[in-house]
């Protein structure tokens, strides 16, 4: 059963609940706002603003270095470590190489923010398709798809010792 009374401004609440009543006061008229709820809404404001201000950050890409040919060498050692290396041509932009191990070409191309290695047949690789200046590089990996590096235009024909 719910009494309501009004007494000076105020509306005292009654519920009654079996055993024993609930009161609670309220203000008539709109609902008041109250210091503790403007701090519970600044401070999750600001937790929001902060995560989304992580969030923005993370995804800013760091600036990856060229590739120089002892870091090609360094970063296929580790991925390759008992690959010797015959000859190795780095891309135009320092963003890849290309490396020859016998019957092996290992490539080390720029993904995102990092470097990524593969390895496919010597002749697979001569056999890459040159679209704009830049060389295209197939593999069999969901992860790392294909590859596409701005060698020298003549590297296809100096890998294999001929001239132009």
């Amino acid at each position: 059963m719910l009494k309501d009374t009004v007494t000076s401004g105020l509306r005292l609440v009654t519920l009654d609940v079996g055993h024993g009543a609930v009161e609670g006061r309220q203000k008539s008229g709109a609902a008041s706002v109250t210091l503790k709820y403007i701090i519970t809404q600044l401070v999750t404001l600001s937790i929001v603003g902060g995560i989304m201000g992580l969030v923005a950050w993370v995804r800013i890409p760091r600036a990856t270095p060229p590739l120089d040919e002892a870091e090609v060498k360094r970063r296929l050692a580790e991925d390759f470590p008992q690959t010797p290396l015959d000859q190795i041509w780095l891309a135009l932009d320092g963003a890849g190489a290309v490396a020859r191990s016998g019957d092996l070409a290992l490539l080390l191309f720029r993904l995102g923010d990092s470097y990524v290695s593969r390895s496919m047949a010597w002749s697979q690789a001569l056999q890459a398709e040159a679209i704009k200046g830049r060389f295209r590089f197939k593999f069999n990996d969901f992860a790392a798809p294909k590859a596409s590096l701005a060698l020298a235009p003549n590297w296809a024909n100096a890998a294999m010792g001929e001239t132009i």
